[in-house]
């Protein structure tokens, strides 16, 4: 044989090999609902290609599968769903559907049982499920009708089947008036915030090399779980609350300190949480008070260990001037 075919041949099967090893150690999500899912109204195929660019950018190897039928309303996601989990094995499954059953004149409680069914075939399927709420809406009454009835609903049915929630609606509200297409999709703006606010809930689900760890998610119907900080700047996708939650997975779920202070600060936070968000006043000061490890996340996060060293001097010196400085003026006044 020809020793540069041969040579060809070789490097052909390796590279075959490489990519096989690559697939095999990503996680894989499916992206799963209507036409929001499927990328209506954007140039550059909506939520899922910018949420696998966010994970694999961020250390989390992950293929993100899009499943997205335009116009589907929930009965028809519940006869197709089992057809895709038996096609397309994977870990998690991000539903959002819902909003063509308001259109199509269908009742909250047909809307809450198909979601059910969806959730409880993922499950059997041995693949877990995140549950999201519906992106705004301006057609058939959806802007009263999502938030005060639908979108309780979900949250309510994804505590009760202790799955995890993204909370889209209260993600892309606030920009709401620029993220959207057409009163009903959004538009590439709001498909980044979509695709951030799904990263926010499953990224400690994954890790470096790929593995699915459902448990690491806080379940329950959290939003990957940054109470207070959620609380105190007002979205879960808000840039100082994303830094807090890279410092919790690179830092603190990386030993079992840290893993257990955070399973604790699950369990107490949320109440807490809840009260900083009815006062203004207390959001302020607990803005001011988390802005310490902000910064200590920022430095520990994105900067090299030189930048790294050269603060930690800094910090030490002044430090060591200030207590000099206050012992000779204790002696000053003696």
């Amino acid at each position: 044989m020809n020793t540069k075919l041969l040579f060809c041949l070789i490097t052909l099967t390796l590279s075959s090999i490489s990519c096989l090893t690559t697939a095999s150690n990503s996680a894989t999500i499916i992206a799963f609902g209507d036409s929001i899912t499927a990328g209506h109204s954007s140039r550059s195929g909506g939520y899922p290609p910018k949420l696998s660019s966010l994970l694999n950018e961020n250390n989390k190897p992950s293929i993100v599968i899009n499943k997205g039928v335009s116009g589907e309303k929930t009965l028809a996601g519940v006869g197709r769903i089992g057809r895709v989990l038996a096609g397309t094995p994977s870990n998690l499954i991000l539903i959002m559907e819902g909003t063509n059953d308001i259109r199509g004149g269908l009742s909250l409680e047909t809307t809450r049982h198909n979601l059910e069914s969806m959730i409880n075939q993922s499950k059997a399927a041995g693949v877990t499920p995140i549950l999201a709420t519906l992106t705004p809406s301006d057609r058939n009454g959806s802007a009263t009708v999502i938030p005060n009835y639908w979108n309780p609903m979900i949250k309510n049915l994804a505590s009760s089947t202790s799955i995890p929630l993204a909370d889209q609606y209260a993600a892309i509200l606030p920009t709401w008036g620029s993220s959207n297409a057409d009163g009903l999709h959004p538009n590439d703006t709001g498909y980044w915030t979509v695709a951030r606010t799904w990263y926010g809930v499953i990224a400690p689900m994954i890790s470096s090399t790929g593995e699915v760890n459902a448990d690491s998610s806080g379940g329950g119907g959290s939003s990957g779980p940054c109470f207070i900080a959620t609380a105190a700047f007002g979205s879960p996708v808000e840039k100082h609350v994303i830094l807090l939650k890279e410092f919790r997975d690179n830092f603190l779920l990386t030993n079992a300190p840290g893993k257990l202070f955070v399973k604790t600060y699950y369990a107490l936070s949320p109440p807490v949480a809840h009260f900083i968000s009815q006062h203004e006043n207390v959001k302020r000061v607990i803005r001011i008070l988390l802005y310490p490890l902000i910064g200590l996340s920022y430095v520990l996060l994105k900067l090299n260990l030189t930048a790294q060293l050269f603060i930690a001097v800094m910090l030490a010196g002044g430090l060591g001037f200030s207590m000099l400085f206050l012992k000779r003026k204790n002696l000053t006044v003696q």
